[in-house]
């Protein structure tokens, strides 16, 4: 079974997609296919499908990125007819199979508008609701089973190439059953804590995720324990470091022109 992962490594907060890609390769009951859509960090050495980010010219240039990389999925040729969805923050803890990605698995929708991606899942849900459709909300942050002829369809039925809507809510809606609730199969991380609250709370938890604030030392550690052995598409000899990227923004450099240059400046020397 292939698993997909949409990546941009200028993005990336840290190595969170190396535990990620060694939760599955340890924990599937099966054989994984690695690969990555996007780009790469330095130290993956696997199948890797190369696109270029939407420019920052276009609207809803992160939404769009997204959507584009899932068009990949649904039309790339080195893409398999069935496929698991993945993201660089999302980690499986114990053995699993297809069968349980198989699972729908969705949480009742709560209209929400305070945020642009909010917003975006209120218009995928108004959508559904037009054409008589159920609203269950999908946007879990669960890993999601694909098959590919039914995500290319969805892309012209909804016109996902000018709508910026959510494509695994209308995904879910349109072609899966009647889903389970997440919990406990899966549980979400907003906080920060250390390895061993980590360790109690994920007890019976198969898959998790977490936010970008809750990356911390204590979850490092915690998957580190869990994941010892590097993945089949790792660099040899390179070890993982809990690399924590910062961006801030600095004063704009101005470019002045040199004064002899102004007009003012050349009219005073002329007379």
């Amino acid at each position: 079974m292939q698993f997909v992962w949409p990546y941009w490594d200028g993005g990336a907060q840290a190595d969170e997609l190396r535990w990620s890609i060694r939760s599955v390769e340890t924990f599937f009951q099966g054989k994984a296919k690695i690969t990555i859509i996007g780009d790469r960090p330095e130290w993956y050495h696997g199948h890797v499908i190369i696109k270029k980010r939407v420019p920052h010219t276009k609207p809803n240039r992160a939404f769009r990125d997204m959507l584009g990389k899932v068009f990949y999925i649904a039309t790339h040729a080195e893409i398999d007819s069935e496929c698991v969805w993945m993201m660089d923050d999302i980690y499986f803890l114990k053995p699993f199979t297809l069968d349980d990605i198989k699972t729908p698995r969705a949480e009742p929708w709560r209209p929400d508008e305070s945020n642009s991606w909010q917003k975006r899942k209120t218009a995928s849900m108004e959508a559904l609701a037009a054409r008589g459709l159920t609203q269950h909300d999908y946007a879990t942050h669960l890993p999601h089973w694909l098959e590919k002829d039914k995500l290319r369809a969805m892309f012209d039925d909804f016109n996902l190439h000018e709508n910026t809507m959510l494509w695994e809510v209308l995904y879910g809606n349109v072609y899966r059953g009647t889903p389970q609730r997440t919990r406990p199969f899966f549980a979400r991380f907003q906080h920060q804590a250390d390895k061993e609250t980590y360790q109690r709370l994920t007890a019976n938890t198969t898959v998790i995720n977490n936010t970008e604030p809750a990356w911390c030392d204590g979850l490092h550690d915690f998957l580190a324990d869990l994941l010892p052995t590097p993945s089949s598409v790792e660099a040899e000899h390179e070890a993982s470091k809990p690399v924590y990227i910062i961006t801030k923004k600095g004063p704009r450099t101005v470019k002045r022109r040199p004064l002899e240059t102004h007009r003012d400046y050349i009219e005073k020397q002329a007379q």
